[in-house]
């Protein structure tokens, strides 16, 4: 069962790298990135930040295509927001991932439904950046 909020590291945040994900610097490989570690997150282990999905799973709770989500999923590693491994099935891991700090929370469980996070079918053209923000709750103390 999918948790009500997840923990998102935000040092890459704090550090500016946000700014990396505004629509003029890469439009929509930009915005299908920010939904991939949206779903990463949503499905990360709350110890170790490790997530394990097919490319499948991602496309479907994305709603968008291999192609883009390939894209997408490129830019985050070179970024240093995720790590990959392929091991029979997709393994992510949440670059700086620590359990008790340096965090931002997430809302997971109520914007899905069907597998799905709703949110993404109908903003498909809106910007990344303020697609991320939408979704997006500092944790306390931690300034974005």
């Amino acid at each position: 069962m999918m948790r009500k909020w997840v923990k998102l590291p935000s040092r890459w945040i704090e550090n500016g790298g946000l700014k990396k994900f505004l629509w003029k610097n890469g439009g929509s490989d930009n915005t299908a990135a920010l939904m991939a570690l949206i779903v990463i997150a949503h499905h990360a282990d709350e110890d170790t930040g490790m997530a394990k999905m097919t490319y499948d799973d991602l496309c479907k709770a994305t709603d968008i295509s291999r192609a883009k989500l390939s894209k997408g999923l490129c830019l985050l590693e070179d970024r240093g927001i995720i790590k990959r491994w392929q091991n029979g099935r997709s393994s992510f891991q949440l670059v700086g991932f620590d359990p008790k700090r340096g965090w931002c929370k997430l809302p997971a469980s109520r914007l899905y439904e069907e597998k799905v996070v709703e949110a993404f079918r109908h903003l498909i053209t809106q910007p990344a950046v303020w697609k991320f923000g939408f979704v997006l709750i500092s944790h306390p103390g931690i300034p974005i």
